[in-house]
């Protein structure tokens, strides 16, 4: 039974571990994306210069239509990234409530293998004898049994016959 505790933690120790290493991907790819969308918005920056020094467009509504493009794009990332977060944090949530319900199972034995368990325990400290003494013991009990067949057979008979001479 160790062993299988050993076993089963082993196993759902390895789980774990490559279910962190899939969320440390996803935060890598979650990085990754952020990076990409900073480059995103340094190159809106170089444009919306590019577009201040060449249009004829008042100063402010450039910087109103860059402003409303970069906040723009950071809300569609936020609610990507919130969302990507939430289902990793569900999926979480649920291996881990499996791997306790799993614990919680290994933990408790049913009295049915408790009881073999300790009955198992409970032979293995009978001291069993020996082929020769289990013979000799058998033979006495044959030989008492075969005594006490003639006895009786002989009693039976001697009952029969005194039946006899009162009828």
């Amino acid at each position: 039974e160790e062993l299988n505790k050993d076993i089963y933690a082993k196993y759902h120790t390895n789980e774990i571990k490559n279910k962190l290493i899939k969320l440390n991907s996803y935060k890598n790819q979650i990085t990754s994306e952020i990076k990409s969308l900073r480059d995103k918005i340094s190159k809106l920056k170089e444009e919306a210069e590019l577009l201040k020094k060449k249009s004829s467009e008042n100063e402010s509504e450039i910087q109103r239509k860059y402003e409303d493009l970069l906040q723009y794009q950071l809300q569609d990332y936020d609610n990507a990234k919130i969302r990507k977060l939430k289902n990793n944090l569900v999926f979480y949530n649920k291996v881990k409530a499996k791997d306790e319900k799993k614990k919680e199972k290994v933990k408790k034995p049913s009295k049915v293998a408790k009881a073999l368990k300790d009955t198992g325990n409970e032979l293995k400290k009978v001291s069993w004898p020996g082929f020769k003494q289990v013979v000799k013991q058998t033979g006495i009990v044959l030989a008492f049994v075969v005594v006490f067949a003639v006895v009786l057979f002989g009693f039976d008979r001697l009952c029969s016959w005194l039946s006899g001479l009162l009828m």
